[in-house]
């Protein structure tokens, strides 16, 4: 006799197919899937089949009920959907009742005695079933007036067991201890009783698989003369720009660099749901906002400018509003939407008050454009063009420049060391990117101008301090001049650069694996 105590999830074998995520806008594609899976997977195996089947089965019923019109929800919420049914769908065995081992229920053994029993699956939740009271009448006034409560299912269950077990002559019982979705796996509160109050011999053993898991590796995807041509059309010798955020990607993770430049695989330009708002879209709407502030201005500013602005609530909220507008169009404004927009609203003005601190200043430039040319040493000599766009560029009363990076994260950024720290992947945790992106634009600011010039990070959320100074440093020291630092940096850069377009440098995954958790190739990457 075996009895059965949970039946096993559906074999999610389409649910892990790579475009899964892209297939789920209706139910058609899916069912074109699964046909395909039917058509090409080889097995014998019936679990496999049947698990098959019923997510057919299922997706088929969801795709009537869509094209009678009774289901009509939207592509996110369609995806969810599907996912949830089969996570709660079971798969029921099936067998000859009068020969061979039966798999059999709980109800099922009722007024039945076995010379053998294997009891699986006899974890707390389970033996007991976990049950609650799915009632609006209180626990007490159940128990007052003899009504059914926890208790009273918790006691059948008691007998089902107990009924079961009493004329056997061999009783194997087996629980899994692993843990799963948080929750530790415990033994039945039944065995327990047994194991103190029965008296009987009981022999406990542990079983282990004994296998090491072996954690998939992506391969090296070498630069081959296809890959060359295809870096060369897009960067050497044209006016296109290799951004810092490019290079930050390739010292992250060469891999990913090849995804998203090389393979032409974009991440997600919305989030799914467009009520929320990921940290990329929150940061261009504010970008776009305060673009849009202080356009309104004259390039010297002063105090009295800023103390009117911020008076003006109207002009900072209607700049809100038309950056949203920009940015998502088709959004819902809804109560998320309220909450981000007085988010932005209130660092707008925290942004307002930081520059009073500063006034009297003379912006030299709004989301402005900055590129400078750099060498390749390479068999012929290549040239190609490096930049991008810098929030804000403004010079300070005592002649200095300072080359602005708005971060609206809440990250707290740690000093580095040295110029060689920007490059050591290993400090890429530190926020080296930070540093890297801010050092181009500030060190092609240099070469244009010929006074002092200071890298800055801006971060809102950090800036109420009084004395609070966005400016680069290197362990203690601010960086006041980004000439006393140029040469190492281009020296550096160049050598990365020249990594890149090298031929016989392929391109690797990253040895950190807290850079693939946040990888939006991690899917692909299979790691």
């Amino acid at each position: 006799m075996v009895l059965g105590g949970k039946t096993p999830r559906l074999v999610r074998a389409f649910h892990r197919h790579p475009y899964y995520s892209y297939l789920t806008d209706d139910s058609q594609p899916l069912l074109h899937l699964l046909r395909q899976i039917a058509a090409t997977v080889a097995t014998d195996d019936p679990l496999f089949q049947e698990s098959l089947f019923r997510a057919y089965t299922l997706v088929n019923r969801l795709n009537a009920l869509q094209e009678s019109g009774d289901l009509q929800v939207t592509d996110s919420t369609l995806q969810r959907l599907v996912s949830q049914l089969i996570q709660q769908t079971s798969i029921p065995f099936h067998g000859e009742p009068a020969e061979g081992l039966q798999v059999m229920g709980v109800l099922e053994t009722r007024n039945l005695d076995f010379d053998h029993v294997l009891l699986l699956s006899c974890n707390e939740g389970n033996m007991p079933k976990g049950v609650n009271d799915s009632s609006f009448i209180p626990h007490s006034i159940r128990q007052a007036y003899e009504l059914t409560t926890v208790e009273n299912k918790v006691s059948i269950y008691a007998y089902y067991f107990h009924r079961l077990l009493q004329r056997a002559q061999d009783i194997t019982i087996l629980w899994n201890n692993a843990t799963e979705d948080g929750q530790r796996g415990e033994m039945s509160r039944f065995m327990l009783q047994l194991m103190v109050e029965s008296g009987q011999h009981i022999e406990q053993r542990s079983l282990q698989s004994g296998k090491i898991i072996a954690r998939y590796t992506p391969q090296p995807i070498e630069k081959t003369p296809h890959v060359l041509s295809i870096m060369q059309e897009q960067w050497l010798n044209t006016d296109s720009l290799l951004s810092p955020s490019a290079i930050n990607r390739y010292m992250r993770c060469p891999l990913q660099f090849y995804y998203r430049y090389i393979g032409g695989i974009l991440e997600p330009d919305v989030p799914d749901d467009e009520q929320e708002l990921d940290n990329r879209i929150f940061g261009n709407i504010f970008h776009n906002a305060a673009d849009a502030l202080y356009h309104q201005l004259p390039h010297y500013i002063t105090k009295e400018l800023l103390d009117q602005l911020l008076k003006n609530k109207a002009t900072i909220e209607r700049a809100v509003d038309n950056a949203f507008q920009q940015e998502l169009p088709n959004a819902i404004r809804g109560g998320l939407h309220l909450i981000n927009r007085e988010v932005i609203i209130r660092y707008l003005r925290q942004l307002i008050e930081i520059d009073k601190q500063l006034a009297p200043f003379t912006i030299l430039g709004l989301e402005c454009d900055v590129r400078q040319e750099l060498s390749l040493q390479t068999s012929d000599i290549r040239h190609l063009k490096i930049g991008g766009r810098i929030d804000r560029l403004y010079q300070l009363s005592d002649g200095r420049i300072r080359v602005v990076d708005y971060k609206t994260g809440s990250h707290r950024l740690k000093a580095l060391a040295c110029v060689e720290d920007i490059f050591d992947p290993a400090k890429i945790h530190d926020h080296s990117d930070y540093y890297f992106q801010t050092f181009v634009y500030a060190d092609i600011v240099r070469r244009q101008q010929s006074r002092p010039v200071s890298p800055t990070l801006l971060f809102i959320q950090h800036a109420a301090g009084k004395d609070y100074d966005p400016t680069l440093c290197f362990g203690k020291e601010k960086i006041l001049d980004i000439a006393d630092y140029s040469a190492r940096f281009n020296e550096l850069l160049e050598q990365k650069v020249n990594e890149i377009f090298s031929s016989e440098i392929p391109f690797t995954p990253s040895t950190d694996l807290k850079i693939c958790r946040t990888c939006p190739y991690l899917q692909m990457c299979r790691r």
